[in-house]
């Protein structure tokens, strides 16, 4: 049965967050916490490892503001 591009985009994000996810618990990034309701309710929430790691990424992101040039030929800041 053929199906619309828009589902098969849909489906290949959601694998994609999925196993994102599942990284991110298993490096102890984020905690999922699953509620046996109608519907399976699932919420993800960062840990002390992964709040820990917002610094680090503020630094990472002045530096490429600071340094990488963009396809066009400009800076990113």
């Amino acid at each position: 049965m053929p199906t619309r591009f828009s589902d098969s985009i849909r489906a290949l994000t959601e694998s994609t967050l999925s196993q994102r996810l599942k990284e991110l618990e298993s490096a102890g990034l984020i905690d999922r916490a699953v509620y046996n309701e109608h519907p399976v309710r699932v919420e993800y929430a960062l840990t002390d490892k992964g709040r820990a790691l917002g610094d680090v990424l503020l630094q990472l992101n002045g530096w490429a503001l600071e340094w990488i040039t963009l396809p066009n030929g400009t800076t990113s800041h």
